[in-house]
This record gives C-alpha cells, sequence and structure tokens, in this order.
C-alpha cells in the first residue's frame, strides 16, 4: 500500500463537501493519478493563506473513477481531525520536503503528492497531540 497527501487550496466547505461525499476530485494532469490503488492511505492537506495543514486522513476505497469530464476517487476510513495539524513545525523532519528553505511549499504542488511511511506515521502521530 501507498501514501499519499491529497492537496487543496479550496475553501473549508469545499473540503468538508468532499469529506461528506467521501470522494476526492483527481484531474486530468495530476500527477501519480494512474498509481492510486483501493487501499492507498491519505492525509489530506490544505495549503494556501490560512492553511498550511493537515485536515484528517483517509483511505482509498477504489480504483479511479472517471467522470463526464474528470476524474475522482472514492475515500473510505474517514477520519477529519478536530485539531489540524500545522506543517511548519514538521517540516524538518518530513523527509518529502527536500528543500527546508523558503520554498519547502514546491513540494506540495500538483495535487497528489506521494508519502513515505515515516512521514504519513509522523503526521499521523501529531494529529492525537
Amino acid at each position: 500500500m501507498s501514501k499519499w497527501i491529497f492537496v487543496t487550496t479550496a475553501d473549508i466547505e469545499e473540503f468538508n463537501r468532499r469529506m461528506d461525499e467521501k470522494r476526492w476530485p483527481i484531474y486530468k494532469h495530476t500527477p501519480h493519478k494512474s498509481q492510486l490503488r483501493d487501499g492507498d492511505d491519505v492525509v489530506f492537506y490544505m495549503g494556501g493563506n490560512g492553511g498550511q495543514k493537515f485536515l484528517g486522513k483517509g483511505t482509498i476505497s477504489s480504483s479511479l473513477v472517471h467522470d463526464e469530464r474528470n476524474y475522482h476517487v472514492p475515500i473510505s476510513n474517514v477520519i477529519v481531525w478536530k485539531k489540524p495539524v500545522a506543517i511548519r513545525p514538521m517540516i524538518p523532519e518530513l523527509r518529502f520536503i527536500f528543500r527546508k528553505d523558503a520554498r519547502w511549499g514546491v513540494h506540495l504542488q500538483g495535487g497528489v503528492i506521494p508519502l513515505y511511511d515515516d512521514d504519513y506515521k509522523l503526521i499521523i502521530s501529531k494529529s492525537s497531540k
């Protein structure tokens, strides 16, 4: 099983709608879309102003689904954390972020980001504190 970060810069209402519908949009040019598999774990990240935090976790519950114009993946086991997890304090420890300088955000561009197992465990561990 792979681990992923699903990134959004939409507002919290859009994020909540996605969680209620238990599906995440995947666009035509989203990197890694062909690698998403049933059973993969995901964490949800909100970027942009007012973001820079992980909001919860879930599991991909089937292969990529093609709808009228785009794609989506169904998600299950969704847990939205009561207290979001800020990314900034974790940057020195997160392996997927190679640039630890002011441009660290480039590692979260593209919508779907592969995640090391130890990074996933670190993020999840912070969600309960």
